[in-house]
């Protein structure tokens, strides 16, 4: 299942009949402090996803955390994983942004701070090797790790591949 977590704890009566068949819970945050939560995330206030956290901890699923980083958020890719480690999570993904047609394509450009032209991504390069090796954890960046080299010869993480975008879905629907 996944979920941007907010409506868990509130709406789990319609679904808890489907717990024999909810495998995870892949919970989209991008953040892991309430200023760029709030910012990233509009409307969605930082202390109903915690409290939404801790329910699904009680639930005793897996549960994986997933950050889509851009240029908001990369500085808080290695604090995002610990974040996540907090609430047990078996797994941690960072992911590119996609533009759904949500900005302008310079919007878009700026966001992007995995492109090689944008002014910080060598900043962005210091905090993607901080995560590359780290176990449990997933990415759709390996181009870029690879490329540069951002890991050790000595590591050798458990899941550094894509993500699989083969995933059963099961939506919240408000």
């Amino acid at each position: 299942m996944i979920s941007n977590g907010l409506l868990l704890k509130k709406r789990w009566n319609r679904i808890s009949h489907l717990r024999d068949k909810i495998d995870l819970i892949t919970v989209t945050t991008d953040s892991c402090t309430k200023l760029t939560y709030e910012k990233l995330r509009r409307g969605g206030k930082f202390e109903d996803l915690v409290e939404n956290l801790e329910y699904i901890n009680q639930l005793q699923l897996p549960l994986v955390f997933r950050m889509v980083v851009q240029q908001e958020n990369y500085q808080e890719i290695t604090p995002f994983y610990h974040w996540a480690k907090s609430f047990d999570a078996t797994e941690i993904e960072y992911t590119r942004i996609t533009n759904w047609g949500t900005y302008t394509d310079e919007e878009f450009l700026e966001k992007q701070i995995w492109n090689e032209s944008h002014p910080m991504f060598n900043d962005f390069l210091i905090e993607l090797k901080k995560i590359a090796y780290l176990y449990n954890t997933i990415n759709n960046m390996n181009d870029i790790i690879q490329k540069y080299n951002l890991i050790p010869v000595y590591a050798t993480p458990a899941y550094s591949f894509a993500i699989c975008k083969c995933l059963k879905f099961i939506y919240l629907i408000p």
